[in-house]
């Protein structure tokens, strides 16, 4: 997953924040990326989500960020250190990947309410007390306010229904959290093609990690899955917690909380005293098997 996607879409972030060369290197670009139209610069609010005929506070009383009962998280295991895998090519060779050519893929407008359909049901299964509403930010193109969980894709400075497997575009989503008495943040899922399947989604051993990243951590899960786990403290106290996942069968999905509705970025301000979700509860909703290009 590409870093600068998620700049675009969260706000300015200082470059050295994370290691975007090495990002890009490992794998989180994709094909001809263009500079993105930030969905970021609007204001306003849409309508608010709703699950069956009710909005969308998913229902609930488990007092905090534990994963909900029958829903543990997928069991991980921390990948190899960085010395015993083996060196990265300087200029890997991006593909799509091998699904993209299998017949029938779903379009756009059939992909986007099923990727958030599986949201909602791993939100409901990892944190059922969790109230999600509109997000300010969630506008693109200019103009086109979104709900939350709403899944819209991103091409450009003009907006058009790129295939799925494209290079040139990314499904986003960006939803305001809520939980009683703790505050407000906000939820960020992005996906797309995994353009470089031999190369993890990155490495924990960048010499150009600052102090703004707290915990780095690269595990992989029974089902294939290659997942960096990130946590990351911005001057002025924002806090977030990010996957960033390498799914085994071609897709990419990052997957982001902070606890500000005003996204991570220098000088703003937490509006809640925790994170709304854990890495793990992050991990389970990354790796849902609903969240898939290729179902």
């Amino acid at each position: 997953m590409d870093k600068r996607l998620f700049d675009e879409a969260m706000g300015d972030v200082p470059p050295a924040t994370f290691d975007v060369d090495g990002l890009v290197t490992r794998g989180r670009r994709a094909v001809r990326l263009r500079r993105l139209t930030s969905p970021a610069t609007a204001t306003g609010a849409a309508v608010v989500v709703v699950t069956g005929v009710v909005a969308l506070t998913l229902t609930g009383n488990d007092g905090g960020p534990a994963t909900g009962v029958g829903s543990a998280p997928p069991k991980i295991t921390t990948g190899p250190s960085q010395s015993s895998r083996p060196s990265q090519p300087s200029n890997p060779t991006p593909a799509p990947p091998a699904l993209c050519s299998r017949p029938n893929l779903e379009t756009p407008a059939q992909l986007m309410p099923r990727l958030r359909g599986a949201v909602q049901q791993a939100l409901i299964a990892q944190r059922p007390s969790l109230g999600v509403s509109p997000h300010p930010k969630a506008e693109y193109p200019t103009g086109v306010r979104h709900e939350a969980l709403e899944f819209y894709q991103v091409t450009g400075d003009v907006q058009v229904a790129e295939p799925i497997c494209s290079g040139d575009g990314y499904f986003m989503t960006m939803s305001t959290t809520s939980v009683p008495v703790e505050g407000e943040g906000t939820l960020t899922v992005i996906v797309q093609p995994d353009f470089y399947a031999d190369l993890p989604p990155g490495d924990c051993e960048s010499t150009t990690v600052t102090p703004e990243q707290t915990s780095c951590e690269l595990v992989t899960t029974p089902d294939g899955d290659t997942v960096l786990r990130t946590t990351a403290r911005m001057p002025g106290g924002v806090r977030q917690n990010r996957v960033d996942i390498d799914r085994a069968d071609g897709t990419a999905v990052m997957v982001t909380v902070e606890d500000s509705t005003g996204g991570i970025k220098p000088g703003g301000s937490p509006t809640a005293s925790a994170l709304p979700l854990t890495l793990d509860q992050l991990t389970a909703i990354g790796t849902a098997p609903g969240m898939t290009l290729f179902p």
